[in-house]
């Protein structure tokens, strides 16, 4: 078995401060990729696609908002309803 080593390299800052700020943008293309909802579009005329696209990014920035608005609602009010899921948010 190989033993792993950990090795120092250089890298530009600004890669650097992308990857480690990324994480609205990283989040929600896993969400809109889990239920995806346009995989029979895929040939059809190109406007469907860039259509439901622009569809699935709304709904997974308005579930990333939901969470943050919950999260924050949570800290005022002791009593609020049960968190959805996203699925069942969708």
């Amino acid at each position: 078995m190989k033993k792993t080593v950990p090795m120092k390299f250089l890298r530009l800052n600004l890669i650097d401060m992308y990857n480690n700020n990324m994480n609205s943008v990283d989040l929600a293309d896993q969400l809109r990729n889990h239920y995806r909802f346009n995989h029979w579009l895929r040939n059809r005329k190109c406007w469907w696609g860039i259509f439901l696209w622009a569809m699935g990014v709304a709904a997974m920035n308005a579930y990333i908002m939901y969470e943050r608005m919950y999260e924050e609602e949570k800290k005022k009010h002791k009593q609020i309803p049960k968190k959805w899921s996203h699925m069942e948010f969708l």
